[in-house]
C-alpha cells in the first residue's frame, strides 16, 4: 500500500530507463523526459517530484495531471507554478494554492503570505509570442523532421527550404516515398 501510495504521487512512470537518445522534434517535452534514460533527465524527474511531495495533497493530481501533458504550454505553465510554490515555500512563506476570493468565482494561483500577515495573490502566468494556429504549423513540419530523421540514409543528407504550412498532418508514407526516389 505504502509503494502504490508513493507512485501515484510521482509524476513520471517508474519504469527501467535504457534510452539515451536525443528528443524527437515533434516530442513533448513530459514524454521525453518521462522516456529518457540521460542523467540530466533523471535529475530533473527527481527534482519535480520532490517538489511536487510538497505541494498541497488537494492540488496535487490537478498539478500532475497538467505536468503529463503532450501540449508542451500546458506543461511549462504547471511547471511554473510547481517552481514558484518551492521557491517561495523554501523562502519561509506560507502559501495557500487556488484561494477563495470574495468577489466571484476566479481563484489566483497562489496566496503568500508572511506568517499569519496580509498576504498577496499570485497568478502565474506564462507568456507565449505563438498563437494556437502558429503552434499547429510548428508541430507539422516537426513531424516532417522526424519523418526524415527516421529514414535510413547513411549516404545522403536532405536539406529543406520551408514554403508555406500544411493544415493537416504530413502523409508520412508519401514522404518517405519522394524522398527515396
Amino acid at each position: 500500500d505504502i509503494t502504490i501510495g508513493c507512485s501515484e504521487l510521482m509524476i513520471f512512470d517508474q519504469v527501467e530507463r535504457t534510452d539515451v537518445g536525443s528528443a524527437k522534434y515533434s516530442e513533448s517535452l513530459f514524454s521525453f523526459l518521462n522516456r529518457s534514460a540521460r542523467i540530466e533527465a533523471e535529475h530533473v524527474r527527481g527534482k519535480m517530484d520532490e517538489w511536487l511531495s510538497n505541494f498541497p495533497m488537494a492540488e496535487r493530481n490537478r498539478l500532475k495531471t497538467t505536468l503529463q501533458s503532450s501540449n508542451d504550454l500546458e506543461f511549462l505553465a504547471a511547471y511554473f507554478e510547481l517552481y514558484l510554490l518551492t521557491l517561495l515555500t523554501r523562502m519561509g512563506y506560507t502559501i495557500e494554492v487556488h484561494p477563495e476570493m470574495k468577489s466571484g468565482s476566479k481563484r489566483p494561483d497562489l496566496l503568500v503570505k508572511v506568517k499569519d500577515e496580509m498576504g498577496i495573490y499570485i497568478e502565474a502566468v506564462l507568456a507565449s509570442e505563438a498563437s494556437q494556429q502558429e503552434i499547429g504549423q510548428t508541430a507539422r513540419e516537426n513531424q516532417v523532421y522526424d519523418i526524415l530523421n527516421e529514414m535510413d540514409s547513411p549516404n545522403f543528407f536532405v536539406g529543406l527550404e520551408l514554403s508555406g504550412t500544411p493544415a493537416t498532418p504530413p502523409p508520412a508514407r508519401k514522404i518517405k516515398e519522394q524522398v527515396s526516389k
